[in-house]
């Protein structure tokens, strides 16, 4: 009786823990890779709960989720693998990562080989998914759509003459290349990059300088900046660039989605420059007017009060979005996704992994943000921008949009603008500098008289020192235009030359080359060469090569019209006349062809009496047949038309004729 008592007890225990477990399964853990240093940790700490909150809330087949989140030090490689391998050591089915391209490679290296589901909600970088990272999956559109929507908005207000500023991480880098492969292949000449300057984006933003990399942009002239970093470091660019005007009236900063999609981390202990407004930027776009956002906002900023609207920045909406898709995902297993406990030492790899990424790849998706749809790599099937305006008090307001089907809307054309540019212009600016107020140039010099030469008495190099022609035209210049100058030699003193065998430009303009002038001021002739490599301006001399001969007397010549050839030349053209003169004459008497000759041969040859009767009678009486020229006589072979007899006469008839000529006959 006791043995039966104590195994209806251990029956009524085991079914009651059966019935615990099916009424609360055990929660799917989802892996959170978030930064020390990401600008939205904070919020991130307080989401990501929610987010698993809200999807465990409405899950319709019991699939519940739990957040593992891991924090660690973006710039320790070590760090970044202890946080990685924990998840996977507590059975991440998947893994969340809130973080930027930098460091998403060796994430997805890590979990790939697990085969392990990695969704990055930041990076950018199109590079990053390779063949081996099959896991991966981008939710941000790439780099390159944001180089396509800079560019046509660049086209919409006719910039065409920019300049780059953009960190030296792979975010920076990367928007820089697929802007200049874009310039290449749709624009070529039309575009002109003035500058491009990277700085090292290393240790914390308020202890790091920028002024020598913007000071490359303040001497190239640009009036159309393209800032390309992240959140964390424009505050310090752009308070640096205020200090050297190059945030006034006339410029033109547009700022990337590193920058728009943290707007506090802009701000001043909650406090927002006026030299902030009119700055233009590329936000990545969400459908905050829609009802999912609205919802969802609602509801997170009364569920937790530390939040405000402008906290919510698109990579924290699409964390969020990521947890539903992971849960979507395993309700639509039906909650039969295996677990496994993995090592990142092990060998093993999760056996359900590849099925599970497919299910996520495959699934069309509604979120907060929008509709979601993925290619097989595992990339964003369509990408989405908000053109947007910098506008008092510290917020960032949509202008107009872009999409990579339609392109560039704006909401009002260049000429009628509703955007505010920097100075509180509404008029846009041309995009190139029409004046030099303000500016300090480094120009190229050296002595070579009298064009530019130093005072014998002045050892230095202030530009009292200069005198010549050069520096006198570049004193008026100055005067009229306000900007100061130095001049600078070159250390081998040379105008410029390329080297065939370095490639590379000595002098005057191999410095100008290196960025150590702006411009050259000196008598430097117009080359091709030169001209390949560097622009000039409109010639303040023309110089060239003269021949100088002796010149002739000035005395009045009356027969100048003899002068192009010798005495000597005009006798013998003058003989040469004579003697074909009396040549063609005698050909004409003798030649039984001419009027004359053919006359005589025929008298000479005729057959009618007549004629024979004349001939004998002045034979007779010894009369030169040319002093009667009057003889007439009608010559039957002369005159006939129906029969040419004179060409069957022989050559000794000529020669006859012409004996007969010569002796007097």
């Amino acid at each position: 009786m006791l043995w039966l008592l104590v195994l209806l007890r251990s029956t009524t225990l085991i079914s009651a823990e059966v019935t615990s477990l099916s009424q609360n399964p055990v929660p799917y853990p989802v892996g959170f890779l978030v930064g020390n240093r990401n600008t939205h940790k904070q919020t991130l700490d307080r989401v990501i709960p929610y987010a698993v909150e809200a999807f465990n809330n409405k899950s319709s087949n019991g699939v519940k989720l739990e957040a593992v989140i891991r924090h660690y030090d973006e710039f320790s490689l070590h760090s970044l693998v202890e946080a990685s391998c924990s998840l996977v050591t507590n059975g991440a089915v998947a893994v969340i990562s809130p973080d930027g391209s930098y460091n998403i490679g060796t994430q997805a290296d890590i979990l790939g080989e697990l085969k392990i589901p990695l969704i990055s909600a930041v990076a950018t970088d199109p590079h990053i998914k390779r063949a081996s990272r099959k896991s991966l999956m981008l939710m941000s559109p790439g780099d390159e759509y944001q180089s396509n929507a800079i560019l046509d908005l660049l086209n919409f207000y006719h910039w065409h003459e920019v300049s780059l500023v953009a960190s030296d991480t792979n975010y920076g880098i990367n928007g820089v290349n697929f802007f200049q492969q874009l310039l290449t292949l749709k624009s070529g000449a039309e575009f002109v990059i003035r500058s491009i300057t990277f700085f090292n984006a290393v240790g914390h933003p308020d202890t790091m300088g920028f002024k020598n990399t913007l000071k490359n942009v303040k001497r190239s002239l640009s009036r159309v900046i393209i800032l390309n970093c992240e959140g964390r470091y424009g505050r310090q660019v752009l308070e640096q660039a205020n200090e050297l005007g190059l945030l006034d009236e006339g410029h033109v900063w547009i700022v990337t989605d590193g920058i728009t999609s943290s707007p506090q981390s802009l701000s001043f202990d909650g406090y927002f420059p006026s030299y902030y407004e009119g700055l233009i930027g590329i936000y990545p776009h969400i459908e905050t007017k829609s009802h999912p956002y609205k919802l969802f906002k609602d509801k997170i900023l009364s569920a937790e009060r530390n939040l405000t609207a402008v906290s919510l920045a698109p990579h924290v909406v699409l964390t969020y979005d990521a947890v539903q898709i992971i849960g979507a995902g395993l309700e639509e297993s039906g909650g039969n996704v295996t677990r496994q406990h993995l090592k990142c030492s092990s060998t093993d790899k999760w056996n359900s992994g590849e099925e599970f990424l497919l299910s996520l790849l495959e699934r069309n998706y509604e979120g907060v943000t929008g509709n979601m749809t993925f290619r097989p790599d595992g990339l964003r099937e369509k990408a989405a921008y908000k053109i947007v305006n910098f506008v008092n008090p510290g917020l960032f307001v949509d202008v107009g949009q872009w999409n990579s089907e339609k392109g560039l809307e704006m909401y009002n054309d260049a000429d009628s603008s509703s955007v505010q540019f920097l100075g509180g212009v509404t008029q846009h600016p041309v995009g190139v500098a029409t004046e030099l107020q303000g500016i300090h140039l480094k120009l190229g010099a050296t002595e070579n008289r009298p064009f530019a030469y130093k005072s014998e008495n002045c050892t230095s190099n202030d530009i009292s020192c200069w005198k010549g022609i050069t520096p006198d035209i570049v004193a008026e210049f100055s005067r009229e235009m306000n900007f100061t100058y130095e001049f600078v030699e070159p250390s081998d003193g040379e105008y410029g030359y390329l080297n065939p065998e370095t490639d590379k430009w000595n002098g005057m303009i191999g410095d100008m080359l290196q960025g150590k002038t702006d411009m050259i001021t000196m008598d430097l002739s117009v080359s091709f060469e030169r001209k390949t490599h560097i622009d000039f301006s409109v010639a303040f001399m023309d110089s060239g090569i003269s021949l100088v001969i002796k010149g002739e007397s000035s005395k009045s010549n009356s027969f100048f019209f003899l002068s192009p050839f010798e005495v000597m030349v005009w006798l013998m053209i003058l003989a040469g006349f004579m003697a074909m003169s009396l040549i063609q004459n005698l050909f004409n008497k003798l030649s039984p062809y001419g009027e004359y000759g053919q006359r005589v041969h025929a008298m000479q040859t005729c057959k009618c009496g007549r004629c024979a009767n004349r001939r004998r009678v002045k034979v007779e009486q010894n009369i030169k047949l040319r002093d009667h020229r009057n003889v007439e006589c009608m010559i039957e072979l002369a005159a006939d038309e129906r029969r040419d007899e004179m060409s069957f006469f022989s050559h000794l008839l000529l020669a006859r004729s012409y004996t007969q000529r010569f002796c007097g006959l």
